[in-house]
């Protein structure tokens, strides 16, 4: 037991090897400072094991303009991403029905539970006078897609390479 303990403890903590971050492909190097995005984020350095693996201040820049972006919009609003912090980081009323929108917590559409989860998450939209749904990739955008099925009421741009805006008032229309 004690032997596994520190194996585990050195390969995850020491080692850092966790995530999706492969030995050989992370580069401590390449991070950045956190703060650059907000001070909040004193003393942590940023890298992503995604699509800005090799400019990291390029997706700090990106998150700035899309925080930025969202604290603008009145309307509510939520924000379906991967980026769980930026409801915090916008610092306005979210009433997201999830925090997390991943494989495990959205059901699949062949899923016989999804009618249920479709009907909870519109009754959520519409408890809390959703306007605007903020994406920060397809998948999210495909997760809203599936959701109402008629997509001709979503009204969606790319505000910029990370951040897509979806207009839902027409969606709630009787």
């Amino acid at each position: 037991m004690i032997f596994v303990t520190f194996k585990y403890h050195h390969r995850y903590n020491e080692s850092r090897y966790f995530l999706d971050f492969k030995i050989g492909t992370f580069d401590k190097k390449k991070t950045i400072k956190a703060e650059n995005l907000d001070k909040s984020l004193k003393n942590l350095q940023w890298i992503t094991p995604f699509d800005f693996i090799t400019n990291s201040g390029e997706e700090i820049n990106q998150l700035k303009l899309s925080v930025e972006y969202i604290k603008k919009n009145l309307k509510n609003k939520i924000i379906i991403s991967n980026y769980l912090f930026l409801s915090s980081l916008v610092k306005s009323n979210i009433a997201s029905p999830l925090k997390f929108y991943d494989t495990v917590s959205v059901p699949d559409l062949k899923n016989p539970f999804f009618n249920y989860y479709k009907s909870f998450f519109i009754t959520k939209l519409k408890n809390n006078n959703v306007a605007v749904v903020y994406t920060t990739s397809e998948y999210y955008n495909n997760i809203l897609i599936n959701i109402f099925i008629n997509k001709n009421c979503i009204i969606s741009r790319k505000i910029n390479s990370i951040l897509y805006e979806h207009n839902i008032n027409k969606c709630f229309l009787k």
